[in-house]
């Protein structure tokens, strides 16, 4: 069943006068479930209004049409960028086409969510060198050590990525603001795995399941009282913007492999294991990580050029990060660190990736 009618609110033109100074003098028509722009055909989220050149009275249109079949036409001559700070990217991106009939995607406001993940992602995150501030009792290394079993018993439950990285997170911002004694480290490392789980998990693991993987050295009321003590520590505010999420947006712009994805994922649980790292926003670790994936375990596939803009503007920062990615992964199997590398079984992209050379392979893609 198709409906098309038109409504005219020129009764309604005196009231509006005062809002047609803010809105474009261009149109904006309502096809069934999209707002159509005319920049480049495709769904924006601001409305355009509609002037009627053969009437003295203007008037807004609407033109409520379901499943309507018309395609607008695509102005190609206007490419506008998206720019937030020093992270530019297309505003209308052609690889969002493939999934805007798919509506768990959110294609309409897929920008608009990449733009706010960008201007929060610094929210709740540990500042760099806290734990060597902090801590008397233990080293990095403990911490180090913590994190691979971390690693391993998400691996064991098969967890969501988005837990083992609010795990991380948690951890380190506990890390940051009290002092843990050697003796209670891994009481807070299966808690804070604990509440991750519940926040990102459908199906989180009982708690029972917590305190039998430690081998009984933690029991239930023990991760239900140090859970109580975490989230008083943190104001009870636990949720952040996982470097994860940015780079699944980032991997999905390139359109790249899902191999270089695997392999970028791998690269980003490497970052858990250097308090360096915390130098770097998420944003440079997810290019960071992308690039090396790319370079390493995609021969063939180049980066589209709109990203490699991204890459040039954020050379310095994107270099140093992927150096220091280079001299943890050569340090891994000498920490007897195993848990990141048997988890995504990328031991030969891994020996490949050790021996290369860090500053060529940037300068010459760049």
């Amino acid at each position: 069943i198709k409906m098309n009618t038109q409504i005219n609110f020129s009764s309604s033109v005196k009231k509006l006068k005062k809002l047609q100074k803010g809105i474009s003098s261009n149109s904006f028509r309502y096809f069934g479930k999209n707002i159509v722009n005319t920049i480049e055909g495709f769904p924006v989220l601001n409305p355009i209004r509609e002037q009627n050149n053969n009437k003295e009275n203007s008037s807004f249109i609407i033109n409520c049409n379901i499943n309507a079949e018309t395609k607008p036409k695509i102005d190609n001559s206007r490419k506008e960028i998206h720019s937030i700070g020093k992270y530019p990217f297309p505003s209308i991106l052609q690889c969002d086409i493939p999934i805007k009939q798919n509506p768990q995607y959110l294609y309409e406001y897929s920008i608009d969510i990449f733009t706010e993940l960008l201007s929060t992602m610094n929210v709740n995150k540990p500042v760099p060198l806290s734990f060597t501030k902090n801590q008397k009792e233990i080293s990095y290394k403990f911490r180090n050590i913590l994190v691979d079993w971390i690693v391993e018993v998400h691996s064991h439950f098969k967890l969501q990525e988005e837990t083992l990285f609010l795990c991380v997170n948690l951890l380190d911002r506990v890390f940051e603001r009290t002092s843990v004694k050697k003796s209670e480290l891994q009481l807070i490392g299966v808690t804070c795995l604990f509440i991750a789980s519940k926040v990102e998990e459908i199906y989180p693991p009982e708690l029972c399941d917590f305190a039998y993987i430690t081998k009984k050295a933690c029991t239930v009321k023990n991760i239900l009282n140090k859970e109580r003590e975490i989230l008083k520590l943190l104001d009870f505010d636990i949720l952040t913007v996982y470097v994860y999420t940015l780079f699944q947006r980032i991997h999905f712009i390139s359109k790249s492999p899902e191999k270089a994805f695997n392999l970028g994922l791998f690269i980003l649980e490497v970052m858990f294991y250097d308090e360096g790292f915390l130098n770097f926003n998420d944003y440079i670790k997810a290019l960071s990580a992308l690039f090396i994936a790319v370079e390493m375990g995609c021969k063939g596939y180049h980066l589209p050029k709109y990203l490699l803009e991204v890459y040039r503007t954020n050379k310095p920062e994107i270099k140093k990060c992927i150096i220091l990615v280079m001299k943890v992964m050569k340090n891994l199997k000498a920490m007897n660190l195993n848990a990141v590398i048997e988890k995504t079984k990328k031991k030969d992209s891994l020996s490949e990736l050790c021996e290369t050379k860090d500053d060529k392979i940037i300068d010459e893609k760049l």
